[in-house]
């Protein structure tokens, strides 16, 4: 099946939720909503909060331009314990620039994470010296094998996973996106005004990325 990643520029998300808000009495008793994530903008960049897999998670770092999961080796033992650092396998000279930083990373390991009525499949990155979690939405999919859309709601702030019957597509521009070495990229026509002046670049190929213009993430041997 096609799936398509879709900003909403205009409208709000108005689809309801499945189920009712439930609040878990943990980290500032985060309020968390199993369909509608909320986001939150700050310096370029979108965060949200989640439950993932049963542990309340604050500031997750929407991204695109990752190769997986990005997390801190501190942050990863205390959020997801039940994996267990010991139990991964140590990586000997391999750095992630980020950025424009260097980090070491300590582990890298396929997982499968439930993240609110959404899930995660790749490969998480543990990293030194890194205090975030950075989640790449091209490996976020939902429970619900019907529901191949995410709808990401710009000035709402908000995004859910969406069926193709709850979502018409009629006013909006649609671009398949296909993953190249993990990032996702969508292919179409680049018309550029300048100075009374337009251009054009024809059908060529462009990575979405969510957040400030960065450095493309690669990892390298040392």
């Amino acid at each position: 099946m096609r799936k398509y990643l879709c900003a909403m520029l205009i409208m709000l998300v108005s689809t309801a939720a499945t189920s009712a808000a439930r609040t878990i009495p943990a980290q500032k008793n985060i309020s968390i909503e199993d369909s509608v994530y909320r986001l939150n903008f700050n310096n370029g960049h979108y965060f949200f909060n989640a439950v993932i897999e049963d542990t309340p998670v604050e500031d997750i770092f929407l991204e695109s331009a990752i190769p997986g999961i990005l997390i801190g080796d501190e942050l990863f033992e205390k959020t997801f314990n039940c994996f267990g650092l010991d139990n991964l396998e140590k990586q000997k000279g391999k750095k992630i620039v980020l950025l424009n930083n260097l980090y070491d990373i300590k582990y890298i390991h396929p997982i499968t994470l439930n993240i609110n009525d959404g899930v995660f499949t790749g490969n998480v990155f543990v990293l030194e010296s890194y205090d975030k979690l950075a989640l790449p939405v091209q490996n976020f999919t939902s429970k619900n094998s019907s529901k191949s859309y995410l709808k990401i709601d710009i000035p709402g702030k908000e995004m859910e996973f969406l069926s193709e019957d709850e979502w018409d597509k009629t006013d909006y521009k649609q671009f398949e996106l296909e993953c190249i070495n993990g990032f996702p990229v969508v292919s179409t026509n680049l018309t550029i005004e300048s100075n009374g002046k337009t251009g054009t670049i024809p059908n060529s190929r462009y990575i979405i990325d969510f957040n400030d213009s960065v450095k493309i993430t690669e990892v390298v041997e040392t």
